[in-house]
């Protein structure tokens, strides 16, 4: 590990509201949602033409036909999006389904494999998006049943490999991978904000979402001398998005979810299956030996601002956040009549994270108390997928490693008051850049003799703050006076081993643990400029101050 020292302009405002434009490649799309917008097709392109203030979402969906027989699921459409106007919507409105509200979607995804197989996931399309000057998305009422609330979001996913496949004697089928997903918003605006306070959302507000995602593998059907391998889980693509300007909620309506982002990007694999194959009402089967997917590398641009007002109810709160990750490995579950049995599947790697910051970043927390998972203004992180179960003398499976990540701020005007990076609140930190691998499969309980899987490696982690000497990254309390969070959070992390099988106790013996996995090398450089924090490093804690940088 490596800390030495040495601003940027950063604007992005993530709020319930959004503006877009974009180009983007044509495939046929399938039925709308009632009372929505599509695209129309020209050329290569899709574009969205419908003017600008709605109470309708602009909406593109494409689903790949499913599979039959040992022929795989069609592929998802894709291409370049354009939107030819700037995008003012207020919802709900009578274009939302009841689990999402949205401004805009483009959504592709991959066909499901047949139950007849062995038969794999189809792909999700490529997506090219270039939004328009500006997108703005405002939360009128709060939908119980709405898991996600997003201005604008993008994602290609991949199809499910064939599940409680009914062939005897076939394997599971793969998971389709998710396409490549591109966001070319450099100089637009996003913004989601809510005129409504006191509620909470139960789901993820984001203003922007880009992500390509693996399908999950399918399940084996065992037979007489048959030992049947799941599918491997399907890899994430790439995902590059560079924003303007993001604005999520306001100082007087804050956004309360499960989970707030600004601008979220993300790759995941998928993983292999963990279940049993339950066909024709049987017991047998699995997804012994099959990987989760790898993740894609994640590039990630704020230009400009990025802003984010909000409290986390489970989840996290974060302004600029981008991930990689990989998908579990398949468990090692086999009880027909042989017992034959696979190891369990590897967990899949995470893929290469980056992103650079040439604005201010600030993430405020309306409440006071920690989200359950680590909250932050600039978050990127890289993680190996765990390993799948083992069973009966076979080990589970090793974690997966996690990818590079790297966080820079190259040289730039960030802010007229001195202030390039903002994490207010309780346990908000202001950079957090984190590889890790995954933990070790275990050795299934009441299974003999089965080891756990090693945990995997960490990847590298590099963490470059150029700000100029007037420039500050500033980690303060919550406004009731709770401690804050910590000024840059940089770590290279391997992870556990699995624990070994408890072993039958009349017949069996239990496995040995798993080996952990090794930590990559950490760089924080500060070129110059200050850090600052205040409150404690935990809560209770007698100590008066929270780390400046911890690496």
């Amino acid at each position: 590990m490596k800390i030495s020292t040495r601003a940027i302009p950063f604007q992005q405002t993530l709020m319930v509201s959004t503006v877009l434009s974009s180009c983007a490649l044509f495939f046929p799309q399938m039925a709308l949602a009632q009372n929505s917008y599509g695209c129309e097709p020209s050329g290569d392109t899709c574009i969205f033409d419908n003017g600008t203030t709605t109470d309708k979402p602009f909406l593109y969906t494409s689903n790949g036909s499913a599979g039959s027989g040992d022929t795989p699921g069609g592929n998802g459409g894709g291409g370049t999006f354009v939107y030819n106007s700037d995008i003012d919507v207020s919802l709900p409105g009578d274009g939302n389904p009841s689990n999402y509200l949205y401004g805009t979607w483009v959504n592709t995804v991959g066909g499901n494999g047949s139950s007849n197989g062995p038969s794999a996931g189809g792909q999700g399309g490529d997506l090219t998006i270039t939004p328009p000057s500006s997108a703005t998305y405002t939360i009128n009422e709060y939908a119980s049943t709405a898991y996600e609330m997003e201005a604008a979001r993008f994602i290609s996913t991949g199809g499910n490999g064939n599940d409680d496949n009914s062939n005897n004697k076939s394997n599971g089928g793969a998971g389709g991978a998710g396409g490549n997903v591109t966001y070319n918003g450099e100089a637009s605006s996003n913004t989601i904000l809510t005129s409504i306070s006191g509620v909470t959302g139960p789901g993820t507000i984001a203003a922007l979402r880009v992500s390509s995602i693996g399908g999950t593998g399918g399940r084996g059907n065992e037979g007489a001398n048959f030992m049947p391998l799941g599918g491997n889980g399907g890899a994430g693509g790439t995902v590059q998005v560079d924003v303007g300007n993001i604005v999520t909620g306001s100082a007087d309506n804050p956004l309360t979810a499960q989970s707030v982002y600004g601008v979220w990007g993300q790759s995941a694999g998928g993983r292999g299956p963990n279940a049993y194959n339950s066909s024709n009402g049987e017991t047998q089967g699995g997804g012994g030996s099959s990987t989760g997917g790898a993740g894609g590398s994640v590039t990630l641009t704020a230009n400009y601002s990025v802003t984010a007002f909000g409290q986390a109810t489970d989840g996290a709160f974060r302004g600029v956040y981008a991930e990689s990750t990989g998908g579990d490995g398949g468990y090692s579950y086999d009880v027909g009549v042989d017992s034959n049995f696979a190891p369990g599947g590897a967990g899949g790697v995470g893929g290469a994270v980056d992103v650079n910051v040439f604005g201010s970043a600030r993430a405020t927390q309306s409440g006071t108390i920690a989200s359950t998972d680590q909250s932050g203004t600039i978050v990127a992180i890289s993680t190996g997928g765990t390993g799948g179960v083992g069973q009966h003398g076979e080990p589970g499976g090793n974690g997966g490693a996690g990818g590079s990540v790297t966080v820079s701020m190259p040289a730039s005007t960030f802010s007229s008051d001195g202030i390039a990076v903002l994490a207010a609140g309780t346990a908000v930190d202001g950079i957090l850049a984190v590889s890790q691998g995954g933990t070790g499969g275990a050795g299934l309980s009441n299974a003999n003799d089965s080891r756990g899987g090693n945990g995997g490696n960490a990847g590298d982690v590099s963490v470059t703050l150029d700000i100029t000497a007037d420039q500050s990254i500033k980690a303060e309390a919550s406004s009731a006076g709770n401690d804050s969070g910590r000024g840059v959070v940089a770590q290279s992390i391997g992870q556990f081993g699995g624990d070994g099988g408890a072993g039958n106790v009349v017949f069996g013996s239990p496995g040995s643990a798993g080996g952990g996995g090794n930590g990559g090398t950490v760089d924080v450089t500060l070129t110059s400029g200050v850090i600052t924090t205040d409150g404690t490093n935990r809560i209770g804690s007698k100590l008066d101050f929270a780390h400046g940088i911890l690496a």
